[in-house]
């Protein structure tokens, strides 16, 4: 009975948060060959859990695309230490420069509504990298697509507002990178 506890208790700590395995088995390249994304610029503001005055350029920590599926994850220092987003784009493909896109937590609305760009968050934040104490996905999500600064990219600015459970308030962190179209 306790290697059965103990097993439960450590199948459990592993499937933990998604910001510290961030798997998403929804995810069409878990399991796939994915190709590195060419990314720049990165920047971060606001405020998630006890993070606050993120406020500048922010690390892009990973970057990668799959067929029409891209992630790209940002992390940034503020007072109280370290915010993440996580961006999954899925139709990142169909993105172009003048598109601007909200979307709601329901990503089957959009599926079954004929978009084909779905995007959604992953927010984290704590004490350092890779410890959080805040993890939870966007409630809602706007992205504003631009030209880049060079041919053949694209600029997101992407809005998103974690809702608090708590107490009824909101938290909202903006993020900007420079992607390679590809």
């Amino acid at each position: 009975m306790r290697t059965l506890t103990t097993l439960f208790v450590a199948t459990a700590l592993m499937a933990g948060t998604g910001c510290t395995w961030d798997l998403d088995f929804d995810d069409p390249t878990y399991g796939s060959e994915s190709e590195a994304l060419s990314t720049s610029d990165g920047v971060l503001e606001g405020s998630a859990g006890d993070v606050r005055n993120v406020e500048g350029s922010a690390r892009v920590h990973d970057a990668y695309a799959y067929d029409s599926h891209a992630y790209i994850e940002l992390r940034a220092r503020g007072r109280g230490g370290v915010i993440m987003q996580g961006y999954h784009i899925d139709g990142f493909d169909q993105l172009r420069p003048g598109d601007v896109l909200t979307f709601g937590t329901d990503r089957y609305d959009y599926y079954t509504g004929g978009s084909e760009v779905y995007v959604s968050t992953t927010g984290c934040a704590g004490p350092s990298g890779d410890n959080w104490d805040f993890d939870q996905g966007a409630d809602e999500v706007t992205v504003v697509v631009e030209q880049g600064p060079e041919p053949g990219t694209i600029r997101l600015d992407i809005d998103s507002r974690f809702d608090s459970y708590y107490d009824g308030g909101s938290q909202n962190v903006r993020g900007s990178v420079t992607v390679a179209v590809y």
